[in-house]
């Protein structure tokens, strides 16, 4: 099908095709759903559970085992990694990324953790899952109130989550630092002592009080009566009038005078947010999948403001963060840079086609714009960073296919040919070529496509858009360009010739002269270059140039929240001090609880009491560069005792410079001697920071050893000391009252004041286990048991079923692969004698890395296969398809030395500019050797071929070279680093790798072609027929 003269000879519905193109282009801009990063599926889900109190290594084999050991059932989950401190077990469960459906996968676990909960200890909350920790909240709205108590605050934040809920494109509303209220009723030593009252048996009968019992129904002639007593409690009045037993003397006593009731919040709380250094609830919202953040935001915008001006007096309602200001601001300055490239494109092909041909050329560019916005919209495809991105970077190729048609039909119509047939003759002489060498562009991003993974997720856009753009380019160079060609090129011959011809004319006669010696020269700009990218550091993504610090504050384990909250209110008002810190905007700080995760790569703490994530906003990407070392100053002077790591956004998984080991086996103490010699080896090296185990440091704990003979002849059970020790130490749950939908619970506990180690001892022995609740009989714990400090881990980590250590850190000023070099020379000893069923594994930003480049890379020599094949197909020559492959080392020696000269680091996004580079330089020896092989067929020599065809296709490379080598300046220059080492690869890539080429390939067809081209198969017969008639007539 020749579609050049479907166009041709259907002009009128050509044009009413375009301009509907154009016109459903513009609309569907107008409304696309945007956001700042590719959307990605997250496959991970985390599940919580808890029992108080309960001893780390009592969490694992008791809780965190009998989840893994059922979640190990479901096939498509990969790693299952767990986190026991005391009385809480993290599972954090990751399914193979190349899967289609998690929602499938996580309806399976729910079944299984239902399963497990009847093999889990008796008085266990949860397990509890979450699969939608992944989600990023498009803002945070900090609600604080001076002189206002906290359940005062938190009614106003739920008002306030409610009114959310009706803006439309909302999906999930959170909040956090809401305290839980309860009820304590503390038993006074003294009294309990003398009456020798049973906590337990006190428990007990409130329980009795508070029992709702159905009491039958009354049945008369006509209707039908519930029955209902009285029963429920529903203040703290009525509890203050329930009355138990005192077992001394048998009396009774009223409940109010042997405990004193309070209503108050969790102690010690587990959830608390700050804004600014001032208690906050805050609020996060997160939007649905496939909205617009930039039409969805003003809207929640405008409801904040309203619910502020609404608040009393003394409230208020800041935002914390507000995705929908950051994403407009990112994408308006890749909108920015697309215009400027666009205006740069156009412009640069007027001047070297001339004011026609380049217009001709140039307006095709805008429509292959709108016409993948178009296909982007159907394919579901956002408009966020990567994707505006990738039009940039598709922008300076499109031109290629309109330049190289113009020029042959311009060329045509100065041989004297018609115009319609001009355009007809030199579609089809190239409409293969270049769509040989726009496949092959196309092949150069398919591994993109196909790669599995969350980094293949992130950049998949990035091919989807430019694979697009290209064959839009190459139908609308087909159609478009001689449709408008036939009606405006003129036939005259152009009165200069091309600038730099002459030049390139004695260029390519030398290296004809020579071609042995040039091979030499370029075969050492390579050498040379492969030397030089060994010096260029390597990195997984660049870091985010948001304004935003973040920084991890950890006390030591087994140290309280409020430690954790003394050193991060320090902190904090210190970097609230304007004196001190005039670049810091404001401050949120969340501690216990994790926060929220507002931008896509944010991982958050897992809950834990000793750990505290602050995010400290600045004015700019590069104060907040000034803030990491001014952190990391203070805490080191005024909170020594606190590890504390600052750190801007990544935009990888793992912040880029970490280093990690993991340590697996089956002994725990073993596991950590090793993994505290490779910590150390670490932190020995001068400038190492950050460095720490997942384990943390060993802490304290009573052990309670039970001799089972004495407690059955005292007549009680393990579960009457259990009852005693949390009533007298932690308090028990023994019911709840209702205050409108809100469900309060009530503990009863043993009131006591802080006591140091020697008091809480003396109290362990001393603590009451009543035989019987009718009568004063006990035993003191002491009697049936022996009480001993002894230490314990801070946590236990485990990595599919078996115990794991990791062991990481940074450099302030090495990369990862140099740091990691000089940690493993230094732990040779302990790699080299690793006991036996120990091994390490690599960890950190090298694996992430590893990973994101294998499910990449692992295609790469099926899809080079591919345009291997294709190029067979195009030249029909082995030696052809061989010089084409032979250019792509030219142009990846100009990468290398690009990164190294423009100080780009080899990154995941530079490694994807090397597959753009070949894509690129193989067009250009596909279009230049076509070009040769015509010239052949056409009767001159082998030589004279190569000289025309190369003076011939001059000009057509080198203005897409040019186009693209600019369209990649703005993007290289850009706030936003993501895209600066692949600008660095390709800009440096193609004007080292088109110089080379543009003698290389002359060079290589010299020496490796044919002096004249085999006859086609049909020349052959018509040689045979032509024959044939000759011996027929004779």
């Amino acid at each position: 099908m020749n579609i050049t003269k479907i166009a041709l000879d259907n002009g009128r519905m050509t044009w009413v095709l375009l301009v509907l193109v154009i016109f459903l282009g513009f609309s569907v801009y107008s409304d696309f759903p945007s956001r700042e990063d590719p959307s990605i599926r997250i496959n991970r889900s985390l599940i919580i559970t808890q029992f108080p109190g309960l001893p780390p290594e009592q969490v694992e084999n008791l809780i965190s085992k009998k989840i893994e050991e059922r979640l190990r059932e479901i096939g498509e989950i990969e790693f299952i990694n767990s986190t026991s401190t005391t009385g809480q077990s993290i599972v954090t469960i990751s399914a193979y990324e190349h899967l289609p459906d998690f929602e499938k996968i996580w309806d399976k676990v729910r079944r299984k953790l239902a399963d497990t909960k009847a093999s889990l200890p008796q008085g266990v909350q949860g397990p509890f899952m979450n699969d939608d920790f992944g989600d990023v909240a498009i803002v945070t709205a900090a609600l604080t109130g001076d002189g206002w108590a906290m359940d005062e605050l938190r009614e106003h934040a739920r008002s306030i989550r409610d009114k959310i809920y009706t803006v439309d494109g909302i999906r999930r509303v959170s909040l956090y630092g809401v305290q839980e209220e309860k009820v304590y009723l503390e038993a006074l030593p003294s009294l309990a002592e003398s009456q020798s009252i049973d906590i337990a048996g006190a428990m007990q009968a409130i329980q009795d009080q508070n029992t709702i019992i159905p009491s039958g129904k009354l049945y008369t002639p006509h209707r039908e009566i519930t029955v209902e007593t009285s029963g429920k409690l529903t203040s703290i009045d009525d509890i203050q009038d329930i009355e138990i037993n005192a077992n001394q003397g048998g009396g009774i006593l009223a409940l109010k005078d042997y405990v004193s009731i309070r209503q108050s919040f969790s102690e010690p709380p587990s959830d608390l947010a700050f804004y600014n250094g001032k208690p906050a609830i805050v609020i996060a919202a997160s939007m649905q999948q496939g909205r617009n953040i930039l039409e969805v935001g003003p809207r929640l915008k405008k409801l904040l403001f309203e619910a502020d001006a609404n608040l009393p007096i003394g409230m208020k309602l800041s935002l914390a963060t507000f995705q929908p200001d950051v994403v407009g601001k990112s994408i308006n300055d890749v909108k920015s840079s697309l215009y400027q490239t666009l205006a740069i494109v156009l412009l640069v092909v007027i001047i070297s086609l001339g004011l026609v041909e380049g217009l001709i050329v140039g307006v095709t560019v805008p429509i292959t714009i709108l016409a993948t916005l178009l296909v982007m919209f159907f394919m579901e495809i956002d408009l966020q960073f990567i994707s505006l991105a990738s039009l940039i970077i598709g922008l300076g190729m499109l031109v290629d296919n309109g330049i190289v048609i113009t020029e042959n039909i311009h060329l045509r119509l100065h041989q004297g040919a018609k115009r319609y047939d001009a355009a007809i003759d030199a579609c089809k002489e190239l409409a293969l070529p270049l769509l040989t060498s726009t496949l092959t562009t196309v092949l150069a991003f398919a591994p993109i496509l196909i790669a599995n993974g969350t980094t293949g997720e992130y950049t998949r856009s990035l091919a989807q858009v430019v694979s697009i753009s290209l064959l839009i380019s190459w139908v609308l160079s087909l159609t478009i360009v001689p449709l408008l060609a036939v009606r405006f090129i003129s036939d005259k011959k152009k009165e200069k010739p091309f600038i730099l011809l002459p030049f390139y004319q004695k260029f390519v006669a030398k290296v004809l002269t020579f071609p042995k010696a040039f091979l030499g020269m370029i075969a050492g700009v390579f050498v040379f270059s492969l030397a030089i990218v060994s010096l260029v550091p390597v990195e997984m993504f660049a870091t985010s140039s948001r304004s935003e610090v973040l920084v991890y504050l950890d006390v030591p384990a087994g140290y309280n929240v409020h430690q954790t909250k003394n050193a991060s209110q320090k902190l904090t008002h210190w970097l609230m001090d304007e004196t001190q810190n005039p670049e810091v905007d404001y401050v949120s700080s969340y501690i216990g609880s994790g926060g929220p995760r507002f931008f896509l790569s944010i991982s958050p703490s897992n809950p834990a009491p000793n750990r505290s994530f602050i995010i400290v906003n600045t004015h700019s990407a590069d104060e907040a560069k000034m803030m990491l070392s001014k952190i990391k100053q203070f805490s080191a002077q005024n909170i020594p005792s606190a590890r504390v790591k600052p750190q801007l956004i990544a935009r990888g998984t793992v912040p880029p410079g970490v280093v990690q080991l993991r340590f697996s086996g089956p002994n725990a103490d073993v596991l950590y001697e090793l993994a505290l010699k490779a910590e150390n080896a670490l932190a020995s090296i001068p400038g190492a920071v950050n460095v720490s185990n997942n384990w943390q440091n060993k802490t304290k704990r009573f052990r309670v050893d039970i001799d089972q003979a004495k407690v059955r002849r005292a007549g009680i059970s393990y579960q009457s000391i259990s009852n005693a020790l949390n009533g007298v130490f932690t308090g028990a749950k023994v019911t709840e009252i209702r205050r409108g939908d809100t469900l309060i619970p009530v503990i009863v506990k043993l009131k006591h004041d802080a006591i140091n180690v020697k008091e809480a001892s003396n109290l362990l022995d001393n603590v009451k286990i009543f035989t019987s609740s009718a009568n004063s009989e006990y035993v003191l714990l002491s009697q049936v048991a022996s009480i001993e400090m002894v230490p314990q881990f801070g946590s236990i980590a485990r990595r599919n079923m078996e115990k794991n250590i990791t062991v990481g850190g940074q450099h302030n000023v090495m990369k990862a692969p140099e740091l990691q070099a000089a940690w493993d020379e230094k732990i040779q000893d302990i790699t080299n004698n690793l006991p036996e069923g120990y091994r390490i594994e690599l960890g950190g930003e090298l694996e992430g890395f590893a990973d994101s480049a294998g499910t990449l890379f692992i295609t790469l020599p099926l899809f080079f296969g591919l345009v291997f094949c294709l190029l067979v197909a195009q030249f029909s020559s082995f030696r052809k398809t061989g010089i084409v492959v032979l250019t792509i080392p030219l142009a990846f020696s100009g990468g290398f030395l690009g990164l190294y000269i423009t100080g780009a680091n080899f990154d995941f996004i530079g490694a994807l500019g090397f597959l753009s580079l070949a894509g690129i330089i193989i067009n250009n020896a596909i279009v230049l050797i076509d070009k040769i092989t015509a010239e052949q067929n056409a009767g001159l020599s082998k030589i004279d071929a190569i000289s025309s065809a190369s003076l011939n296709r001059l000009r057509p490379i080198l203005i897409t070279t040019a186009t693209t080598i600019l369209a990649f300046i703005p993007l290289m220059l850009m706030a936003e680093t993501l895209f600066y080492s692949m600008a660095s690869v390709i800009i440096f890539g193609l004007a080292i790798g088109t110089m080379m080429t543009l003698g290389a390939v002359p060079t290589l067809c010299l020496l490796f072609l044919k002096e004249t081209e085999k006859e086609t198969e049909s020349e052959q017969l018509l040689h045979c027929s032509a024959e044939l008639e000759t011996v027929t007539s004779g």
